[in-house]
């Protein structure tokens, strides 16, 4: 049956009224649907984005705690060197005595010990270290011993100077690093979920103060190249 007069023209109104609710209900849906889409696809991004951040300090701050540990054991074995150098000198052309024998065979063992601690180590400058390669290995035939050990010396200190290269290097791209993450960060200001976004921006905070850390753990004569982190 057909509504006629005022009730029927109520009716109808909320009849209308609810279908277009419901229309509106339906876009509401779909625009909240596409927002929340639009958020998590930020979220993880973000998440994306710092992670990687993450890792690729973590490796330099790795690499750059191998460098240091291998600049001091370049200066242990350039000591050493040294040491057998002067013992070396002494000699003056006459032949060399038993217990000049033995202070130099403990020290080249001590060298060689040193330099097998080296051994697999990521950084060119630190690996493939031995008595052979020092020139070491025919010491003992040698007519020149002095030049020798100097060509070992010139070795080791051309090892550390680009060891010190590398720990530059290394502290540059963890300065990069940290102004990606800065970028990063202010990229994701529009991410709906702060508790997530502050414990990354933690996470990212902890891993460059961690870098400070070891810098602070470093050889003295290494600190002036980690300042490059300080704010």
């Amino acid at each position: 049956m057909k509504l006629t007069g005022a009730y029927g023209g109520a009716a109808y109104k909320d009849i209308k009224l609810k279908n277009d609710y419901e229309k509106r209900s339906d876009l509401l849906k779909k625009a909240s649907a596409t927002k929340n889409d639009e958020v998590l696809a930020g979220e993880k991004n973000f998440e994306m984005k710092t992670n990687e951040i993450l890792r690729k300090i973590k490796y330099y701050q790795t690499e750059i705690s191998v460098a240091q540990n291998g600049s001091g054991q370049l200066s242990e074995i350039q000591s050493k060197l040294e040491e057998l150098r002067k013992l070396t000198s002494k000699l003056e052309g006459q032949t060399p005595s038993v217990n000049y024998k033995d202070k130099a065979d403990a020290l080249l063992i001590e060298v060689e010990k040193i330099a097998k601690s080296l051994q697999g180590s990521s950084q060119k400058a630190l690996n493939g270290i031995n008595l052979q390669t020092l020139g070491l290995d025919e010491f003992w035939i040698s007519d020149n011993k002095l030049e020798v050990i100097d060509e070992a010396i010139d070795d080791i200190l051309a090892r550390s100077s680009e060891n010190k290269e590398n720990i530059n290097k290394f502290n540059k791209e963890i300065k990069k690093l940290q102004i990606a993450s800065e970028n990063t960060i202010a990229a994701s200001s529009r991410i709906d979920n702060p508790d997530e976004l502050n414990e990354k921006l933690s996470e990212l905070k902890e891993q460059i103060n961690d870098e400070k850390a070891i810098s602070a753990q470093a050889n003295v004569s290494q600190a002036r190249v980690m300042n490059v982190l300080e704010d």
